[in-house]
């Protein structure tokens, strides 16, 4: 073994060589691709998109036409994800927030390099504001270590065996972790439409998202009991409303949560000078718009906070509701509220279409035993679905201590 000079690699067997990804692949980046001209499904004739997000396999959608016809590398540029690499083979696209490697030579093997590159990009991501980048020119200097031919193809052959294995594992938590999920929410709508008393006589609501409910109950609109506003964004340029001590809250923090403190904070002056406002401890929050899933997500703030333009608060305006039972409804709501969106492109929820939402409304003892019953109920659920995320962790940091021992050739393949 030799030193390879670089500290995350340690020491590389002496045959071995350091070499930098420039010196391996051509790089290039993709290209604007309008949402319009893409398909969610795979008609005939469409070839995939790929973008930098890294669910399903990075697959954006479909278009009638394709980019490259050539096995290549691909990988994210920015975000959380960011440095995350794929195999790509076939005739595809890619974005233009996702960059593209293509071999130089036949010498090296793509299948070893898929996972040279993605440990070697990993431990050289830039923290950004959006989690992390790695920009064209900052891939083109990432170092790898390149074994020979021979010893490539047998590492490659080794790891996908063992992390096809790992993936299977992984994938069968996740779907499990689903399970649970859908599981929960099932329990969540049913409490929240049907009441605890299975005995109770029922009436028709009217309303498809609530079906039947107890007779002594009603079904008010939000805006009776409760004002909903949105927050705002101090401008960016304004140096002086950023880096304080308030809470300024984005949709992406919305995940059916309880919130104590944002990601990003503001100042005093941000508050004076601009439409930013503060809304007060017990204040729900909904996710008006954002990326996947985020639309309709909600969270209960416990500290006075501000949030920005794509947060709703719901706070209440006179007595009838208890809060935690409100916050119950409107995560029980979570499908129905989603679909209330409108507008092309991503879909909107508004501060009016919230407050003409329908919700249920039993009597304020019931409302405190329901909540009672699904912190009690949904807690056990949750428990389950943190100990198989915790499974997946520790698999996913198996897979990551394998391919580094092969990689960096501290575990060999007889």
């Amino acid at each position: 073994m030799k030193n390879s000079g670089i500290e995350w690699i340690g020491e590389i067997p002496d045959s071995w060589e350091v070499n930098l990804v420039k010196n391996i692949f051509d790089i290039t980046r993709g290209r604007v691709i309008a949402k319009n001209e893409i398909e969610d499904e795979p008609l005939e004739g469409y070839y995939p998109v790929y973008s930098s997000q890294t669910a399903n396999s990075g697959i954006l959608g479909y278009i009638p036409s394709y980019d490259f016809a050539i096995d290549s590398l691909t990988w994210t540029t920015d975000g959380a994800k960011a440095g995350t690499v794929f195999l790509r083979r076939g005739k595809y696209s890619i974005t233009n927030v996702c960059g593209i490697l293509t071999l130089k030579s036949e010498k090296y093997s793509l299948d070893y390099l898929n996972y040279a590159v993605g440990f070697s990009a990993y431990n050289c991501r830039r923290a950004d504001i959006n989690g992390y980048k790695i920009m064209s020119n900052e891939m083109a200097i990432i170092p790898i270590v390149v074994p020979s031919l021979e010893d490539q193809q047998r590492i490659a052959q080794r790891l996908d065996e063992k992390c096809g294995k790992i993936d299977e594992l992984i994938t069968n938590q996740e779907k499990q972790i689903e399970k649970l999920k859908e599981y929960k929410q099932s329990v969540i709508t049913e409490a929240v439409t049907k009441g605890l008393d299975k005995s109770a006589p029922m009436k028709n609501s009217g309303i498809e998202w609530i079906g039947k409910i107890p007779c002594h109950w009603t079904n008010p609109k939000i805006k009776y009991y409760c004002k909903v506003e949105s927050g705002a964004t101090p401008e960016r340029t304004h140096s002086e409303y950023w880096n304080g001590n308030i809470n300024w809250f984005k949709t992406g923090e919305l995940q059916n949560n309880v919130v104590f403190e944002s990601e990003e904070k503001i100042t005093y002056i941000a508050i004076r000078k601009s439409s930013v406002k503060i809304f007060p401890e017990d204040t729900i929050l909904v996710a008006m718009y954002g990326q996947g899933k985020t639309r309709g997500m909600t969270a209960l703030l416990k500290t006075a906070s501000t949030t920005n333009q794509a947060c709703a608060g719901i706070l209440l305006r006179k007595e009838g509701f208890d809060v935690f039972y409100l916050w119950w409804v409107l995560r029980g709501a979570y499908d129905s509220l989603r679909q209330l969106a409108n507008g092309s492109g991503q879909p909107n929820l508004s501060g009016a279409l919230i407050s003409d939402f329908l919700i249920t409304k039993p009597p304020i003892q019931e409302q405190k035993n329901i909540v009672s019953y699904l912190d009690n109920k949904c807690g056990k659920i949750d428990r389950l679905i943190a100990i198989k995320q915790e499974k997946i962790e520790k698999l996913q940091e198996y897979k990551k201590s394998l391919i580094y021992e092969y990689v960096t050739g501290k575990k060999e393949v007889v």
